[in-house]
């Protein structure tokens, strides 16, 4: 492969250099510009190194600042983390104390359904209860206004003998007087009774006056004591 002319007289000039022959000017300004071009490149590449550097520079100064926001922010994640363990145990601690809280809940639900099934139950009986009372309190109403219509008869009764038997005391026409009582409250069934028996009542009650008078005395003197 041919050489370019330069190339080949500067090597060539360097080995005479080498040999001890002098060094034509030519061959020195080939040197010298060589030399020249040689430090421009250097420069070139010192400025080049000195770009990539200051780079670099920047590069490891952003670095060093992430990793001190990454270091700070570790730090405040290893706090954070530290706290949510804390409260992690402390809800642990709560969860626990709730189970307990729950189960003593579940123990009170139980038995405030059984306190509610006993309490139906015993609505049932007291409603059933209530209902016997109802029948009996309706039975004895019923029987107690018999027994008020028995004496309300019973009393009207005991005074129409009173009546009867003080008009047979107290009127001289005996027969006619009391005939008229009876024939005025015909329909009250003693004064019917006494109706039908007439004749006979009239002899009885004229037979025994004397005992009549006697009795109607000593009622008297009953119920004033009374």
């Amino acid at each position: 492969m041919d050489l370019p002319q330069e190339i080949d007289d500067y090597l060539r000039e360097s080995l005479e250099y080498a040999l001890g022959h002098p060094v034509s000017a030519r061959t020195l300004e080939l040197n010298i510009r060589s030399s020249e071009e040689t430090q421009r490149h250097i420069r070139d590449q010192c400025f080049i190194l000195k770009s990539k550097l200051s780079e670099k520079d920047r590069i490891i100064q952003c670095i060093r600042a992430e990793s001190s926001m990454n270091a700070h922010a570790l730090k405040k994640f290893s706090e954070e983390n530290q706290k949510l363990i804390t409260e992690h145990t402390e809800l642990l601690a709560r969860c626990a104390k709730w189970d307990v809280e729950c189960t003593l809940y579940e123990r009170d639900i139980e038995a405030l359904k059984e306190f509610g099934n006993q309490a139906d139950e015993r609505a049932k009986e007291a409603e059933s209860r209530v209902l016997c009372l109802e029948d009996e309190t309706s039975k004895l109403w019923e029987e107690l206004q018999s027994l008020k219509k028995l004496s309300e008869g019973e009393f009207t009764e005991n005074i129409l003998i009173d009546t009867f038997i003080s008009s047979f005391i107290n009127e001289d026409e005996v027969a006619s007087a009391s005939l008229s009582f009876l024939e005025a409250d015909s329909r009250v069934d003693l004064c019917q009774k006494m109706l039908k028996i007439w004749d006979g009542l009239v002899l009885f009650l004229v037979f025994f006056i004397p005992w009549i008078i006697t009795i109607n005395n000593s009622n008297t003197y009953i119920k004033n004591c009374v």
